[in-house]
């Protein structure tokens, strides 16, 4: 059994990236891709894809799995059809790709 020291580093390691689910905005170049199609990310769902109209949308995006598509260079899509994860000016949670703002 796992000490109580081992067991809070490893609980404090799974924290520092849990899955953090969002509301974003997302935006595409194509045709709009269907509301309620999976997002994903090389194969790997990373969300779910929302209302979408004119190039804009919103999507619920799991962040830490979008970071590691960011990290890694591989667009997200949605039906077959690239998006991007746009920031929302309002937000206050660390974003992928940025530096980490140090607490």
């Amino acid at each position: 059994m796992a000490s109580t020291s081992t067991r809070a580093v490893t609980s404090d390691r799974k924290s520092s990236r849990a899955s953090s689910s969002r509301v974003v905005p997302i935006a595409y170049d194509e045709f709009a891709p269907s509301s309620g199609l999976p997002i994903t990310a090389n194969g790997k769902q990373v969300g779910l894809l929302g209302s979408t109209a004119k190039g804009r949308g919103l999507a619920l995006l799991r962040l830490d799995r979008v970071e590691d598509a960011v990290a890694s260079g591989t667009a997200l899509e949605a039906g077959g059809i690239t998006i991007r994860a746009v920031k929302p000016d309002w937000a206050n949670f660390d974003w992928p790709g940025e530096a980490k703002v140090a607490t």
